[in-house]
């Protein structure tokens, strides 16, 4: 993870941090144990902890909490829990098989190892512990592309299509994104009309009501 250090940020400076995956990442569970040392050493007399999590970053804070010394609040948005086809290339080229689609699809997929980290596999549950988040406050939010607001949208709906999803917000299935809330009883969940890329902003927006499946 981006670990923010004293010089780069004062601790005093701000109480909101953004932090990324650098190439050098290691891999999910490392990057929630770096996460969860971070908190556990820098942020242990703030009386509220809000994580929030889009994607991949849901995935890593759910495998953090279980190290999490404190109780926090998580909202994980858009999180392939179980993985996502999108992340395993062999599958994505006999599905975006034709030139154009899979030119941009290289594009943008870097190798990353977090990415190759959310590669579905014949084990449903392979490196899945997430039992840590019955410690916390956790809200889920899952994300399917039902209407088109954006050319984003546009382009989710097409991969939908294209990926075979039946439910999905063009990156990640509805069937991935909800298995912590079938896990865990403790966990609330909210399905947002957005596309992949939008959905943290949106559930974060002033208008967020607007896009809230019933």
């Amino acid at each position: 993870m981006t670990i923010p250090n004293a010089e780069g940020y004062p601790e005093q400076e701000g109480d909101i941090i953004m932090m990324y995956f650098p190439f050098e990442c290691a891999g999910l569970k490392e990057a929630g144990i770096e996460l969860a040392e971070y908190i556990n050493s820098n942020m242990k007399d703030y009386e509220d902890i809000y994580i929030i999590g889009h994607s991949k970053g849901g995935v890593c804070i759910a495998k953090a909490a279980k190290w999490l010394k404190k109780r926090c609040f998580m909202v994980f948005v858009s999180a392939p829990f179980m993985g996502t086809v999108m992340a395993d290339e062999n599958k994505v080229k006999r599905r975006l098989n034709t030139p154009i689609e899979y030119g941009i699809y290289e594009r943008f997929y870097k190798r990353h190892k977090v990415d190759l980290d959310i590669r579905p596999t014949e084990e449903p549950f392979r490196n899945c512990d997430y039992s840590g988040v019955v410690r916390h406050q956790c809200v889920n939010v899952i994300s399917e592309t039902v209407n088109i607001h954006t050319p984003m949208d546009l382009g989710c709906k097409y991969l939908n299509l294209r990926m075979h999803y039946t439910h999905g917000d063009g990156i990640v299935t509805v069937a991935t994104q909800k298995i912590l809330s079938v896990l865990y009883s403790n966990v609330r969940t909210v399905y947002i009309d957005a596309s992949h890329g939008n959905s943290l902003s949106r559930y974060l927006s002033k208008d967020a009501d607007k896009y809230i499946i019933a």
